[in-house]
């Protein structure tokens, strides 16, 4: 795999301890895969006293907040997802919100070198969004990410850590290694003040 970068969410990556546990892998059409999270336990917490965190753009001065639940009707007919779901307000020249959970791997990140990217479902408002592969190395928010549009219907999406990206205009360029994958964060793409609402489930590296 060439030489990636990737980053950790603004704001929080700070203050994670990559303190989630990740569920045992299990075996997928295209080899092994590692369970992130797919919320059929029924709650936004991937371990006892661990959740899912929301985020907005209050440290650079804006106002916008997001808010996560549990919701029934999972993608694939299973029995839950999780939505994040908020407002972008004015405050911040490119107000973002969103969401993001941690392996438990210390601050030096999971060793993800066997796997060759992440998959989810995902539905909502029809904006865009993003994931991103969050890593310790990154300290300035600058993420490896991928955008996508959260359609109305449930929607599996495949991003290869190759074809994930860093933002070329700001932040540090870290170099991807594959050793120091620290979680997963979702966020909004489209900086257009109002409401929102994303909706995500069976989240797994592949």
């Amino acid at each position: 795999m060439r030489s990636r970068m990737i980053g950790r969410i603004a704001l929080l990556a700070a203050a994670a301890a990559w303190i989630i546990n990740a569920a045992p892998g299990r075996l997928g059409a295209s080899g092994s895969t590692l369970l992130f999270d797919d919320f059929d336990d029924g709650d936004a917490q991937r371990g006892p006293g661990l959740a899912w965190t929301a985020f907005g753009d209050q440290a650079p001065g804006g106002k916008s907040q997001a808010q996560v639940e549990v919701i029934s009707s999972g993608a694939q007919d299973s029995k839950y997802a999780l939505r994040v779901s908020g407002e972008l307000k004015s405050g911040f020249e490119y107000p973002f919100a969103g969401a993001f959970a941690t392996f438990d791997a210390g601050p030096v990140g999971k060793d993800m070198r066997t796997y060759s990217g992440v998959r989810f479902f995902a539905r909502g408002d029809g904006k865009s969004y993003q994931i991103q592969v969050l890593c310790s190395a990154v300290q300035d928010g600058n993420n490896y990410s991928s955008g996508f549009t959260a359609e109305s219907q449930w929607k599996l999406y495949e991003v290869k850590f190759a074809d994930l990206a860093q933002n070329p205009y700001w932040g540090a360029q870290v170099e991807w290694t594959g050793m120091d994958v620290g979680g997963v964060a979702f966020r909004t793409a489209d900086s257009a003040l109002g409401q929102f609402r994303l909706e995500v489930d069976q989240i797994e590296f592949y």
